[in-house]
């Protein structure tokens, strides 16, 4: 799930700018085939393996942050 809100400021009639902050949901489903061929899965500190933690894998995370944008339109019309 994501969510993002922006505003945007026109600077001039070729360039805008938008900002604002995002939000997003992810949970990974335990008993997804699919996922269990990923890297991801590949939870350990050894070779092959990506260093999760098994215990919180598939916990659901939240994460928060910003978003910025630049619009530069060049178009000759």
């Amino acid at each position: 799930t994501d969510a993002t809100v922006v505003v945007r400021e026109t600077l001039n009639k070729h360039l805008s700018i938008s900002f604002g902050p995002t939000f997003q949901r992810y949970r990974l489903t335990p008993n997804d085939k699919f996922n269990m061929q990923r890297f991801i899965t590949k939870t350990g500190m050894g070779v092959g393996q990506n260093g999760l933690d098994p215990a919180t894998l598939y916990n659901t995370q939240f994460y928060f942050g910003g978003t910025v944008a630049v619009n530069l339109d060049t178009r000759d019309n």
